[in-house]
């Protein structure tokens, strides 16, 4: 699978985690100016799906349906990429992170050494040194 094909399917997959999270806090803040307050926490999706089914017609499960689609393809690719096998290999990278750095980061030859590409990601503050 090309890396050119991997972007898309991150973008969708996080703009419909967005669109998610985004219309079911405008329905709870319109739900709470009717009295109806629902907590802020996901397993409680259900309940505000039936709270709101007439309006809804089932927009969170298809959001659900959506992302969980995006993650079927990804970790597919993730299987099929040599490169994102064995960044799996390293401790706390899974099939997303693995085929996120394929798809986001540049080539690793652009990077001098280890520390240079953790600077790159932000995980520690810009080095100054000469090292």
């Amino acid at each position: 699978m090309k890396i050119s094909r991997l972007r898309p399917r991150y973008y969708e997959h996080a703009m419909f985690f967005r669109l998610k999270t985004q219309f079911i806090d405008v329905v709870r803040a319109h739900l709470a100016e009717y009295g109806i307050v629902l907590p802020q926490q996901r397993r409680n999706g259900q309940l505000f799906a039936e709270r709101c089914r007439a309006e809804l017609e089932g927009a969170p499960e298809t959001f659900d349906r959506e992302i969980v689609e995006l993650d079927v393809k990804i970790k597919k690719g993730a299987l099929r990429n040599a490169d994102a096998r064995r960044l799996q290999t390293m401790p706390g990278i899974g099939p997303m992170s693995a085929m996120a750095i394929q798809a986001f980061c540049p080539p690793a030859q652009n990077f001098q050494k280890g520390p240079h590409f953790a600077v790159w990601l932000g995980l520690v503050p810009r080095q100054h040194s000469t090292a």
